[in-house]
């Protein structure tokens, strides 16, 4: 992704398009990952929601906030989007920046509860949900911290206004908060771009790459009863090479349940129908790939024999042509709609500066470029018998 965007002053990127009507202007904050962490910056997202959703609105700003959680630091964007690039509406954005980045010097005692409470319930939104919880299971059988994207309830005891003022001021003094802003629509002037790079150049260079830390399996196999209508099946996988790509892990993700045409969703759902869903998602930086499924009662074991075929056949080099040609146009595809969507090239290019070879935005090579020179294992299979009709 080298050359999306120019870096114009310290931590200030831009990408100017001509045609372009909308622009957009992303303030990111990258934080170390710790559950303490996780939980504040929740907090935080609600406080900042609360604070400007009415005050964006009245000046015709689209305001949007995502959170981002990689193997080592957690990501916070807040963008705004807007028609007219006038003085006056930068002005506009850089005072609410401005603001997010002193936000402990104005803490409202009530907003601060509201915004907790908000914050409190989606984590506990998040800890009910079947899937977060068996793929929490499985990390942990695997003797691996699972840190949860909104934080643990039982940190929000612990967490009072004057505890959250301190962990924003923390954050500055530990150097740990690192601060960009991003611009992507039509051309802007120098005066603009001075505006808006003042608010970052004091800060440090952001985070450095994080260098590929493979895991070594551990071919683990472990089995509860769990009161469902359906069996959940969860295999953590270990790619181990460390010369894959991050678009060649793409490329393997995707072929095996990353998407609706991948080798396990045809297998197990389209032609067998074994399975309700089945997918897999994959952190390139740890070669982790964690596949997901749904399964109909009764048929749990038949799903894992499929799986550990189908993981077998990659290992011996035998893939299916039509899957592969499914997995690279759906990477080239994805490709070209980050790079017609202003927040998602962002989101995009901040994953490229946090990784250590992120190239995700580019055309993919005819064939796998390490087909032969990695393995997929087993490190844990999780197996969550539900119903009555089957025992562990």
């Amino acid at each position: 992704m080298e050359g999306v965007f120019v870096r114009r002053h310290d931590n200030f990127y831009t990408k100017y398009i001509q045609s372009s009507n909308i622009n957009s202007i992303t303030n990111c904050r990258i934080i170390p990952l710790t559950v303490h962490n996780a939980t504040c910056l929740n907090i935080f997202d609600m406080y900042t929601k609360i604070t400007f959703e009415e005050r964006m609105r009245a000046s015709n700003i689209e305001f949007y906030t995502h959170i981002i959680k990689k193997d080592h630091v957690l990501i916070y964007n807040v963008h705004f989007q807007f028609l007219n690039s006038t003085r006056k509406l930068f002005e506009e954005i850089v005072n609410s920046i401005s603001y997010l980045n002193d936000l402990e010097n104005d803490l409202n005692n009530k907003l601060f509860e509201i915004a907790k409470r908000r914050a409190l319930e989606r984590t506990q939104r998040a800890n009910q949900d079947i899937k977060s919880q068996a793929i929490k299971k499985c990390y942990a059988e695997a003797g691996i911290d699972f840190i949860s994207l909104y934080g643990e309830i039982s940190f929000y005891n612990q967490i009072k206004i004057d505890s959250f003022f301190n962990w924003i001021g923390s954050t500055k003094k530990e150097g740990s908060l690192k601060k960009l802003i991003f611009y992507i629509g039509s051309r802007i002037s120098r005066d603009n771009e001075r505006l808006l790079s003042r608010f970052v150049s004091q800060n440090q260079n952001l985070i450095e790459k994080r260098n590929k830390n493979i895991l070594p399996a551990k071919n683990k196999k472990t089995s509860y009863n769990i009161n469902h209508s359906y069996s959940i099946f969860v295999n953590l996988l270990s790619v181990n090479s460390l010369n894959i790509t991050d678009k060649d892990f793409s490329l393997l993700n995707l072929y095996i349940g990353g998407n609706s045409t991948s080798i396990l969703f045809k297998q197990l759902r389209e032609q067998q129908q074994l399975v309700y869903d089945v997918s897999s998602v994959g952190n390139a930086n740890t070669g982790e790939i964690v596949i997901f499924s749904k399964v109909k009662n009764g048929l749990l074991n038949q799903v894992i024999e499929k799986v550990n075929t189908e993981l077998e056949k990659i290992n011996n080099g035998l893939w299916d042509k039509n899957t592969i040609d499914a997995a690279k146009n759906y990477f080239k595809l994805n490709s070209l709609i980050i790079k017609d969507r202003p927040l998602a090239l962002t989101r995009a290019y901040i994953n490229y500066l946090t990784n250590n070879d992120g190239n995700i935005i580019q055309k993919s090579n005819d064939d796998f470029s390490t087909r032969s020179s990695f393995k997929v294992e087993n490190n844990v299979q999780l197996c969550l018998y539900g119903g009555l009709h089957e025992k562990a």
